[in-house]
């Protein structure tokens, strides 16, 4: 999902030429977030059963976040910029009590940007388009 609507985001011109489109791309962004979250919640739940033993402390505070490899923090910031294009795209979005793009995106990019600057600082997360999207989803 994230594919179609980065594809679609990137062209607002026929995005926006119909409802039926915009309506479409809020729908599959949607799907893609809360798909997202929820995969993130299930693999922090099924971590919390499970003990694990180590003497680092960033790889013990990974774990406890679910981020267990690149396609976690991926999915981080993909779900961000997601709620960030839902924002942009249908500025009524954050009138579904169940569905906040615009605070979903920020705490996404929050998250990401305090696991990239914090326990993965060394691996050469870049933060600048997280930052960018928080600053963004505040001033909307």
């Amino acid at each position: 999902m994230y594919m179609f609507c980065h594809t679609a985001y990137h062209n607002q011109s026929r995005l926006l030429a119909t409802s039926t489109l915009k309506a479409e791309f809020v729908s599959y962004a949607t799907r893609g977030v809360k798909y997202l979250s929820v995969e993130m919640r299930n693999t922090r739940r099924e971590q919390t059963t499970l003990e694990y033993e180590s003497s680092d402390e960033h790889l013990l505070q990974l774990i406890k976040q679910g981020i267990f490899s690149d396609v976690n923090m991926l999915s981080l910031m993909y779900a961000a910029e997601m709620c960030y294009w839902i924002t942009l795209i249908d500025s009524g979005s954050d009138t579904d009590i169940d569905f906040s793009p615009k605070a979903i995106g920020q705490q996404l990019a929050q998250q990401y940007i305090s696991l990239a600057d914090g326990p993965l600082k060394h691996s050469s997360w870049n933060t600048e388009q997280a930052v960018n999207i928080c600053n963004q989803l505040q001033a909307a």
